[in-house]
């Protein structure tokens, strides 16, 4: 009779677990390649790049100069008083400084901006990946890096970046 019973739950649990898979609809979509391939991300890089453009323009202007020195040392050093070489390592020394904290300086406003607007540019394609799977009825969609192995037939990837090549041309 337990076993009876035991295969009558058996059946009834199979039935009822193919029921909730045939409503349940699964995607994937690779994450990174939604931002990086998005057409937001391009305006992004564009955006930082003017944004940061003088600066480094005046950074490597300042590379110039101290290279110009330096050649100006070099070339001189034969007729330069012991005085004026050490005046001139100092200037070399001190245009060096410069340089080191002003490219750290820069390095820095720089990551912050782009960590700034890369947060923002993931929550772009996070909302198309969610209005995506809204509009076509999707029960779950996962990240591509977390999945061990998936059917390359559930990737939807291509669907979400045409949503989002399309939103950018609004």
């Amino acid at each position: 009779m337990k076993k009876i019973v035991a295969l009558a739950i058996l059946v009834v649990s199979s039935f009822i677990g193919q029921a909730v898979a045939a409503e349940l609809k699964v995607g994937h979509v690779d994450f990174r390649v939604l931002v990086y391939k998005s057409p937001q991300y391009t305006s992004v890089q564009e955006k930082l790049r003017k944004e940061f453009k003088e600066r480094g323009e005046s950074l490597e202007a300042m590379l110039k100069d101290r290279e110009a020195l330096v050649q100006k040392a070099q070339k001189e050093a034969a007729t330069l008083s012991q005085e004026q070489k050490i005046d001139m390592s100092r200037q070399v020394t001190e245009k060096e400084a410069a340089i080191k904290l002003k490219k750290k300086a820069f390095d820095e406003d720089f990551q912050r901006r782009q960590a700034e607007e890369t947060k923002i540019l993931q929550a772009q394609v996070l909302a198309a990946v969610d209005a995506y799977a809204k509009e076509h009825k999707y029960s779950m969609i996962a990240n591509r890096q977390s999945l061990v192995w998936a059917d390359p037939a559930l990737d939807i990837t291509q669907q979400v970046l045409a949503k989002l090549n399309a939103s950018a041309g609004k």
